[in-house]
């Protein structure tokens, strides 16, 4: 009988982390995905690091995302890594009631400036296990209901745009503002998806 890993978290295979996730959830009844960035995320990065867990490669939003085999072995990963760095400004707890943390949630918003054509549309990864209510709170009320995001979202879209037609673009040739926060960029449609 082989010992399975009590947590697993590998950059290079996310379907092999799912599949864990998935084992996890037919040992335990769900998964449960530790999920934190933020203040301490340099920190806890060098602690999971020095576990063996591979994690720097996968940061969906910028957040590291490490999948445990049970609520048991995610409680003891998450009190040694608040033991190292202190408190993590943000985990995500994954249970029966909670996100499914095999899935990404992923949000497909169109803008228009002044409410008027062209539109824009740009897809954004909250990584696994993030609340759909949470991903409409933000563009719909937080802080990517505000101009100046918004309008860096359109803009990132554009030149990922330009460069996939020209690879000599040059970013001043962007003719969507930078904008500071107001509500000039109305949201016209938003979908939120969890996806594998």
């Amino acid at each position: 009988m082989t010992n399975k890993p009590e947590y697993y978290a590998d950059p290079d295979d996310i379907q092999q982390a799912l599949e864990f996730a998935a084992e996890a959830k037919d040992r335990e009844g769900a998964p449960y995905l530790l999920t934190f960035w933020g203040q301490g995320e340099r920190k806890a990065a060098e602690f999971l690091k020095a576990l063996g867990l591979p994690i720097e490669a996968y940061k969906p939003g910028g957040s590291y995302s490490v999948w445990c085999i049970s609520s048991t072995s995610r409680k003891m990963l998450k009190e040694k890594i608040k033991t190292y760095i202190g408190n993590l400004t943000l985990m995500i707890d994954d249970d029966a009631s909670g996100p499914d943390c095999t899935k990404r949630t992923m949000a497909y918003v169109t803008f228009q400036l002044d409410g008027v054509p062209p539109d824009f549309l740009i897809m954004y990864d909250f990584g696994y296990g993030y609340p759909v209510s949470s991903a409409h709170y933000m563009f719909e009320d937080g802080n990517y209901s505000c101009d100046d995001n918004r309008s860096q979202f359109i803009r990132a879209k554009l030149w990922e745009e330009m460069v996939a037609f020209n690879k000599d673009a040059k970013l001043e040739e962007i003719t969507f503002p930078e904008l500071e926060c107001g509500e000039r960029i109305v949201m016209t449609d938003i979908e939120v998806k969890l996806e594998p």
